[in-house]
């Protein structure tokens, strides 16, 4: 009996032993270099498509301007070259979260109900209007 990752490593249609270790009780196909203990796994379930490199070496890296989305909006996050995160709809975040900084976590705090509180003052610049409601 072939296993499906069996079959998988015969369409390389080439001598893959000594980098690809099958491991058939698992379904699962290891790659590491002439090693039995091997020093990359790939678990897929579902679909792969990779049509650029993807690195993950301690992170997850996109292309400068590229997307993170899913099926139906493919590009609902996306990172510029300079590090700036552009969302393409609302953000959201868990009731009573919070949003700061690296030396203030909890700067903003949202709640369920939607009251936001401040952990500081509230500084406005310029010609800014701020209007408070009741």
């Amino acid at each position: 009996m072939v296993s499906r990752v069996g079959k998988f490593v015969g369409g390389f249609a080439a001598d893959v032993t000594d980098v690809v270790n099958v491991h058939g009780s698992q379904n699962r196909v290891a790659f590491g270099h002439g090693s039995t203990t091997p020093t990359s796994n790939v678990h897929v379930v579902g679909d792969i498509l990779a049509t650029t490199t993807i690195t993950a070496t301690g992170g997850f890296l996109v292309p400068d301007d590229g997307d993170i989305g899913s099926a139906s909006a493919t590009d609902a996050i996306q990172i510029s070259s300079g590090g700036i995160v552009t969302f393409k709809d609302d953000i959201k975040i868990k009731d009573g979260g919070t949003i700061g900084s690296a030396t203030t976590a909890d700067a903003i705090t949202v709640a369920d109900v939607g009251a936001i509180t401040l952990a500081d003052d509230l500084a406005v610049t310029g010609n800014a209007i701020v209007t408070l409601g009741v």
